[in-house]
């Protein structure tokens, strides 16, 4: 254990491998045909902006951890695990995220 993280559990939790079971993922639904709107002539091409900073762009990454019972689609800060990390869901007005 380190920090009161049993470390162990963790590592098998990390292995998502095993839950992505391509049986239970779905539905599977066809392609939709591509739509295309009228649209007028192309204008000319307008001025080059300027060129932004050079340099590190800092980040930060912050992981919310919790159990899904595969149901569940809202998820709080209650729902949260404190024993593998933070608690608290970030304001997507706050921040830059993926799934």
């Amino acid at each position: 254990m380190e920090g009161g993280v049993d470390v162990n559990q963790f590592r098998r939790l990390s292995n998502t491998q095993s839950f992505l079971d391509p049986r239970t993922v779905g539905p599977t639904l066809p392609p939709l045909p591509p739509i295309t709107f009228p649209t007028g002539p192309t204008g000319i091409t307008g001025p080059t902006g300027m060129t932004g900073p050079v340099g590190v762009i800092k980040t930060t990454n912050v992981l919310y951890f919790t159990f899904s019972d595969g149901q569940k689609l809202v998820y709080t800060n209650a729902d949260g695990l404190p024993q593998y990390g933070t608690t608290q869901i970030l304001s997507p007005s706050d921040v830059s995220y993926i799934n």
